[in-house]
C-alpha cells in the first residue's frame, strides 16, 4: 500500500496528481466548486475511497443533502463498497442534517455549528481520520443573513478542520445572484489553499468535462482547464503535461553516442541511417498498406530491444496482432517482456476501456495517455506509432476539436520525441486532406516517406519514396515494394525504371 509522505496528500484520483503535481495541500482545506451535475459528489466519495483503500487514511463523510444510505449507494454504482469500510472502522458517513439543530448563529458547543464540529472532532479521533468531506457547505449557510457572521464561521470551521490534522475537501455549487441570497463564494476562496473548478458543457450527444486548480497556495501545478471523464469506475483527469523533465535530464546523463541507428532492412534502398529523435511520416492513400509499413518500422525497435507503444485508431490490438503475426511479426513474446504496448490494453489496465473513445476524440487526453506510457516505464530507447492521425482528424472534427487541436498535439509529440531520442512513427491519408494541412504537418515532421499507387498494364503496383529527410542522406528516387505474406514489406530493385518507363 502506498504512502502519502511531505507537504501533499494524494487523492488517488487518476491524472489529477498530475494536475496538482503531487496531491492537495497536506493538512489544509481545499475548495471544490461546480455546478449541479459536475462531479463533485462522485469526486468527494472517491478522494475518500482512494484515501482507504490506496493509502490507508482513514476518512469522515459530512453530508448535508444526502443520506448515508444514498452515498452507499452512490458509491456502489461506482464499485465501491462504503458499507465493507465503515464496518472495518474505516470511514464513518455523518448525516449533518440529523445533527444541525438551530441556525447558524447559534455559538453555543450544545447545537449549532459547535455541535457538528464538536462531532466530527470525535469521529476523527475514533477512527483515527486523515481525510474529511464536507458535501456541500452550502447546507451550512442556507439560514444566514449576514455577511459578516459568514466570514466569522468560516473561519472557525476551517481554523478546527485544519486543527485535526486532516487534508478536507469543501463542496460548494455555484449560487445564483438573486435578491436576498449571500454569495460567500469570493470569501470562501480568500481563506482556503485551494480552489478547484469542475465544469460540464454539452457538445453534441456526450457532455464535456473539465477541471481546473483555481488557486492552490505556495504550490505549483498545471495551469488552466484540463479533460475530466466520469466512468462507472470513477473519475480520470488528463492534464497536459508541458515538460518530462526528468525523464530528459535522466537521457540526458546517460553517455549515449548511438545519434544514429541502422534503417529498417525493407527501407534500408531509401536511407541507411535513422537518427535518433526522428519523427517519421508515412504519407500514402487507401491501398498503399501505409498502417503495414508503420508497424514494421515499430516492430523493427522490438528487435533492438526498444520499448514500443502501437495506436491503432481504427482496429483492436486482437486483430493487429493476428494480422502482423501473418507477415512474421509475432508480438506475443515481446508482450510478456513488456517492451510490446497495445495502446486500448494499455488504456484498459491504467483506468477504463470507456476512456479509448474519449481519447480519440479529444487530443489532450490522448496525449496525456501516451506521456502517461512514458513516465510508467521511463523506456531506455523507445518507438510509438500512430495509426492514422487521419482518423483522429475525422473523429475530432466530427465532434468539437478543429484540425488545429490535432496539429498541437502533434507537435507536442514531436517536441518529446526530439527530447527523448525516442522514433516517432505517424501515417496519413493524403487523399482525405486539403494540400495546406498535409504540408503543415510534413513540416512538423523530420521524415516524410510518401507512398503511391500506379496502374501498369491493368495492374496496380505500390511505390514509395522519400521527399524529405532532415539531418540525413536519403535517396529520393521512387522505389517499387509489395506486402508479401509471411515477410511483411520488401522492396523490388528495379521499381524506379518500370515507374519511370510507366510516367
Amino acid at each position: 500500500m502506498a504512502e502519502n509522505t511531505g507537504d501533499r496528500t494524494k487523492t488517488g484520483i487518476y491524472g489529477f496528481d498530475d494536475l496538482t503535481l503531487g496531491g492537495l495541500p497536506k493538512n489544509r482545506c481545499t475548495l471544490l466548486r461546480g455546478n449541479t451535475g459536475t462531479g463533485k459528489t462522485v469526486f468527494s466519495i472517491e478522494y475518500i475511497y482512494r484515501g482507504i483503500s490506496l493509502f490507508n487514511e482513514n476518512g469522515i463523510y459530512i453530508s448535508f443533502e444526502e443520506s448515508p444510505e444514498q452515498i452507499k449507494k452512490h458509491a456502489r454504482n461506482l464499485g465501491w463498497d462504503l458499507q465493507k469500510l465503515e464496518n472495518e472502522g474505516k470511514l464513518k458517513i455523518i448525516d449533518a442534517r440529523s445533527v444541525w439543530i438551530t441556525s447558524i448563529e447559534d455559538e453555543s458547543t450544545e447545537s449549532g455549528l459547535g455541535h457538528l464540529l464538536n462531532r466530527i472532532k470525535k469521529e476523527v479521533k475514533e477512527i483515527n481520520a486523515k481525510r474529511i468531506v464536507i458535501d456541500t457547505m452550502y447546507g451550512l449557510f442556507v439560514e444566514s443573513k449576514f455577511v459578516i457572521l459568514i466570514r466569522r464561521e468560516l473561519h472557525k470551521i476551517l481554523n478546527s478542520l485544519s486543527g485535526m490534522d486532516c487534508t478536507s475537501i469543501l463542496t460548494m455549487g455555484n449560487i445564483d445572484h438573486a435578491p436576498g441570497i449571500i454569495d460567500y463564494t469570493q470569501v470562501l476562496e480568500a481563506l482556503v489553499d485551494c480552489v478547484i473548478i469542475l465544469e460540464e458543457k454539452k457538445k453534441g450527444v456526450y457532455p464535456e468535462r473539465k477541471i481546473k486548480i483555481l488557486k492552490m497556495r505556495g504550490y505549483e501545478h498545471v495551469a488552466g482547464f484540463q479533460p475530466m471523464v466520469i466512468t462507472p469506475g470513477g473519475l480520470s483527469v488528463f492534464p497536459l503535461i508541458p515538460r518530462l523533465t526528468k525523464l530528459i535530464e535522466k537521457r540526458n546523463l546517460k553517455k549515449d553516442t548511438s545519434v544514429y541507428i541502422d534503417s529498417p532492412a525493407f527501407i534500408s534502398c531509401l536511407t541507411k541511417k535513422i537518427p535518433r529523435g526522428c519523427n517519421i511520416l508515412i504519407a500514402g492513400g487507401v491501398g498503399t498498406n501505409s498502417g503495414n509499413i508503420a508497424r514494421q518500422i515499430l516492430s523493427d525497435g522490438l528487435t533492438r530491444n526498444e520499448s514500443c507503444l502501437l495506436i491503432n485508431t481504427h482496429e483492436s490490438s486482437y486483430f493487429v496482432e493476428k494480422f502482423m503475426k501473418n507477415f512474421g511479426v509475432d508480438f506475443q513474446k515481446y508482450i510478456k517482456n513488456n517492451k510490446m504496448f497495445f495502446f486500448d490494453d494499455y488504456v484498459k489496465n491504467q483506468t477504463d476501456d470507456r476512456i479509448i473513445k474519449h481519447a480519440f476524440s479529444n487530443p489532450l487526453i490522448l496525449s496525456y495517455l501516451m506521456d502517461k506510457w512514458l513516465i510508467d516505464n521511463e523506456p531506455e530507447n523507445f518507438r510509438w506509432c500512430i495509426n492514422s492521425i487521419t482518423t483522429l482528424l475525422a473523429m475530432n472534427d466530427h465532434i468539437k476539436y478543429s484540425s488545429v487541436d490535432i496539429q498541437r498535439f502533434l507537435y507536442d509529440k514531436v517536441r518529446k520525441i526530439r527530447s527523448l531520442r525516442g522514433i516517432g512513427i505517424y501515417t496519413i491519408n493524403k487523399d482525405a486532406h486539403p494540400p495546406n494541412l498535409i504540408n503543415m504537418i510534413e513540416n512538423m515532421m523530420d521524415m516524410v516517406i510518401e507512398l503511391k499507387l500506379i496502374e501498369e498494364k491493368s495492374v496496380q503496383h505500390s511505390y514509395m519514396r522519400v521527399c524529405k529527410a532532415r539531418g540525413v542522406e536519403a535517396n529520393t528516387s521512387w522505389h517499387q515494394y509489395a506486402v508479401v505474406g509471411g515477410q511483411g514489406v520488401i522492396m523490388a530493385n528495379d521499381a524506379y525504371s518500370a515507374f519511370k518507363n510507366s510516367c
